[in-house]
């Protein structure tokens, strides 16, 4: 069942989504939907961001199932999308309830998850 507004509790996984888009708003950028999935997935491309609490706590998560939590989560309220007039792509911004949901997560002790190594491309010869 699909839910149907902000009053409904969020999967932890959706509160992290939030939790993230406020790190990088407080630090002074404009999060997109690759930024927040990038930073949750613990990308290399964020690397600099690796400080933040919300850097790999769903390394398992897919940017595609990311963006799909986003999405719900514009649709349900806790999210809005904004277009800066100089820049066609469309960014993120937490409403008072996804605020509140954010608090509420990084109030909490963040447990990311330990990344499996990169396996090697080839194999050393002896």
């Amino acid at each position: 069942m699909a839910r149907t507004g902000p009053s409904e509790k969020l999967k932890a996984k959706e509160g992290k989504c939030l939790a993230a888009v406020r790190e990088i708003a407080r630090e002074g950028y404009d999060p997109s939907m690759n930024a927040v999935a990038y930073l949750i997935r613990g990308d290399e491309e964020v690397e600099r961001f690796s400080y933040l609490r919300t850097y790999g706590c769903l390394c398992s998560l897919s940017v595609r199932k990311i963006k799909t939590i986003l999405t719900r989560l514009l649709k349900n309220g806790y999210l809005r999308a904004y277009s800066p007039l100089s820049n066609p792509e469309r960014y993120l911004m937490l409403t008072p309830n996804g605020e509140a949901e954010a608090d509420k997560v990084l109030s909490k002790n963040i447990r990311k998850k330990d990344r499996a190594p990169a396996a090697p491309l080839f194999n050393e010869r002896n």
